[in-house]
């Protein structure tokens, strides 16, 4: 899979633990939201705490935007690098009120460093420090202490303290693995917001592929300390060289990622219908703006495959394509590549329905999506 980035950081980091090394080479575009994906244990906080200089005796190199931060000759302290960290419990200071935990934020500023992590508004001018609080939704909360707060408002203050110090990047590690699932909905809204908004790369570390599927758009996979994956998230879900499949150990969880625009609305039916790059058109649930570039996401489990295309069906999503790729077999299902047109997306069915179609000798299916799942960009 390809590597490359018009522009770029480069990172090749080795990390020697007894009985246990973290290893990997990558680079890290000049923005949106890199992921870092593994099974718990595997070794993403400890390549993203190497990047981070938090750990001692990392060899390799580090350059980010043409400043070395790691090579034979030096190794840039952790307070000189130009970083937003965020951890899983987001440690704000209890005894400061959110204001106070803000205002540490901006006084860690690095000397001359000028601009914001968000983007420019149409003026020209930096966003400023209202914008940001304003982004993620804690204006009202700066009277208050960190024990005032949700689990969800304390990682969102967390962020903004982190990205009001003007970072080159954001780290975001597993930033929402102490919430409930009611917390995780609640915050991942405004991660999407942030993935819109900022100028600057995010790295976030998470085992959870539904949040790999939300918010990245390029992904490290990593397994037993080594980073056995790598690339465009599209490339990284659907490809035959791509060990994901094995690395989820679920088929339930395979699923593929389509970009494209919304070109009609039905008011009465409440549904939209988006057109894909490649040009095959998904109905979607919601009235979503014409022209908004949306994020398809494609769950395997919910492609079922028929020879011919049904007349008489409630499923709205029928699309021709061709089994291009046999990913995986086990426990008594098979785990399909189909190409739509040059969309790739994934289809789980029954080893007994892929005997019954005859798939190995003949290939031209009709896919129906019974669920499709939109996300704004």
């Amino acid at each position: 899979m390809s590597t490359s980035s018009a522009k770029s950081s480069c990172c090749s980091i080795r990390l020697k633990r007894p009985g246990f090394v973290v290893e990997a080479d990558f680079v890290i575009p000049e923005k949106g939201v890199l992921g870092i994906f593994g099974h718990s244990g595997s070794g993403k906080t400890t390549l993203l705490r190497c990047l981070a200089g938090l750990e001692v005796s990392v060899e390799g190199r580090i350059e980010i935007n043409g400043e070395v931060w790691l090579d034979e000759a030096r190794t840039l302290s952790i307070q000189k690098r130009n970083i937003g960290y965020v951890f899983q419990e987001g440690r704000l200071f209890p005894h400061l009120s959110v204001l106070k935990n803000l205002a540490y934020g901006e006084s860690r500023k690095s000397s001359g460093r000028e601009g914001s992590a968000v983007s420019q508004a149409a003026d020209g001018k930096d966003a400023d420090r209202q914008d940001l609080l304003e982004l993620l939704d804690i204006t009202h909360l700066l009277k208050r202490y960190p024990a005032q707060l949700s689990g969800g408002e304390q990682q969102r203050v967390a962020i903004a303290r982190a990205l009001l110090k003007k970072p080159q990047m954001l780290l975001l590690d597993e930033p929402l693995v102490s919430l409930d699932e009611n917390r995780k909905q609640e915050i991942l809204p405004y991660l999407e917001k942030l993935h819109e908004t900022l100028n600057i790369p995010i790295l976030y570390v998470s085992h959870n592929m539904d949040e790999m599927l939300r918010l990245c758009d390029r992904m490290l996979v990593i397994e037993n300390g080594k980073l056995v994956c790598q690339g465009d998230i599209h490339e990284v879900l659907v490809s035959p060289q791509s060990p994901l499949a094995n690395v989820l150990a679920d088929g339930q969880h395979a699923a593929a990622v389509l970009e494209g625009t919304v070109s009609k609305q039905e008011k009465p039916f409440s549904i939209s219908t988006v057109h894909t790059v490649n040009g095959n058109a998904f109905q979607v649930p919601g009235l979503l703006p014409i022209g908004k570039h949306v994020r398809l996401i494609v769950f395997a489990s919910d492609v079922s495959l028929a020879k011919h295309r049904a007349q008489d069906s409630s499923i709205l999503n029928i699309i021709a394509g061709d089994v291009a790729q046999v990913l995986d077999r086990k426990d008594g299902r098979v785990l399909l590549q189909i190409n739509c047109n040059n969309d790739i997306v994934l289809s789980l069915i029954s080893q007994k329905s892929y005997e019954l179609l005859r798939l190995e000798s003949d290939g031209r299916v009709f896919i129906q999506v019974k669920a499709v799942v939109t996300k704004k960009q």
